[in-house]
């Protein structure tokens, strides 16, 4: 069975803008490889996410929020291999873009800022994650809220990262106190 390609049909590329076609393209090749994020099929997802960058590239779309989800799912590669740091130099520029074209509010940046938090208290990095889930927190909840009636979807997903955010507040908050709290004295006399 075939149809006709009319309206918003998705199954072909829309003549008069191949680019966004191209871009839509890399970000669903993008969003695939994310299910590839394991040690055993890293091959497979960075090569997936090399051919998104490049569509992106060629279709002038490397940019935007489909460069912050490119480089969110970039930064589980180097995660995957041991690599934290790098990965959290990827987060923390994806968090900078976000920030730049969606704003301090928006949900993308929440993620962003939860990714780095996270990254940052397993590094044990206490107090650089805690502000961070904090303002992650914030986010989520404003969003969840604004969302409620409108996107039961993206409202459910806003609050299960506000409370993902509060508690590595939690966790991050307990960590540090437990890291400055000095080391009883031991009595060393023989």
């Amino acid at each position: 069975m075939s149809h006709q390609h009319e309206g918003d049909c998705s199954c072909a590329p829309n003549p008069a803008d191949p680019a966004e076609f191209e871009r839509n393209y890399a970000d669903n090749l993008r969003s695939r490889a994310q299910t590839y994020l394991t040690k055993e099929d890293a091959p497979l997802a960075r090569d997936m996410l090399v051919a998104a960058r490049s569509l992106l590239k060629h279709s002038d779309g490397l940019k935007g929020e489909k460069l912050v989800w490119l480089l969110v799912a970039e930064a589980h590669l180097p995660m995957l291999d041991g690599k934290a740091e790098e990965a959290l130099k990827t987060f923390q520029t994806a968090l900078t873009i976000a920030e730049q074209e969606q704003g301090e509010d928006h949900l993308t940046t929440a993620v962003c800022a939860l990714n780095c938090a996270d990254l940052l208290l397993e590094l044990g990095r206490q107090k650089e994650a805690k502000p961070l889930y904090e303002r992650a927190h914030k986010v989520f909840k404003q969003v969840s809220i604004d969302l409620k009636d409108k996107d039961e979807y993206l409202s459910k997903f806003a609050e299960d990262g506000s409370e993902l955010a509060l508690l590595g507040s939690e966790v991050s908050a307990e960590q540090a106190t437990e890291s400055e709290t000095p080391a009883p004295k031991t009595d060393e006399k023989k």
